[in-house]
């Protein structure tokens, strides 16, 4: 049964924080790169999520994923707001993971709705496991 891209990330973050706190550095710098490559490669880009997602490796845990990003909303053919939002990715025993997303939407929970869609399409889809090194960066939804 293949891992999902949500299961690897947290791994990674295990591995990154023991690392951690192991002093480790060159094993923490090691997961903090595959950490953002899986981000870059999985993760939207372009499409209103203009500016890269990332991934909070100090509010994070095994069991909670935060991550942030930035949504540039078009309205009527040209750009016009921003929303900022985070991502909390939470276990769930039903449905495997739950995704949070929590930023000032005011009245376009359309909007925050959306995003909320999109993250959870790419953080479950499956993972493969290759050499980041090598593979181009992804466009889109990482599909």
């Amino acid at each position: 049964m293949a891992k999902k891209v949500y299961q690897e990330l947290a791994l990674c973050f295990g591995a990154w924080k023991r690392a951690k706190e192991c002093e480790d550095e060159d094993w923490k710098d090691r997961w903090a790169q595959r950490i953002n490559e899986i981000v870059r490669q999985n993760l939207p880009s372009g499409g209103g999520f203009d500016i890269p997602i990332r991934f909070d490796f100090e509010t994070s845990s095994e069991d909670r994923l935060i991550l942030h990003g930035s949504f540039h909303e078009m309205e009527d053919g040209f750009y016009a707001d921003w929303y900022d939002f985070a991502v909390v990715v939470t276990p769930s025993l039903a449905f495997g993971f739950n995704v949070t997303i929590r930023g000032r939407f005011g009245k376009k929970q359309d909007l925050k709705d959306f995003i909320g869609d999109v993250l959870c399409g790419c953080l479950s889809n499956e993972f493969y496991e290759y050499d980041l090194r090598e593979q181009p960066a992804a466009t889109g939804n990482g599909a």
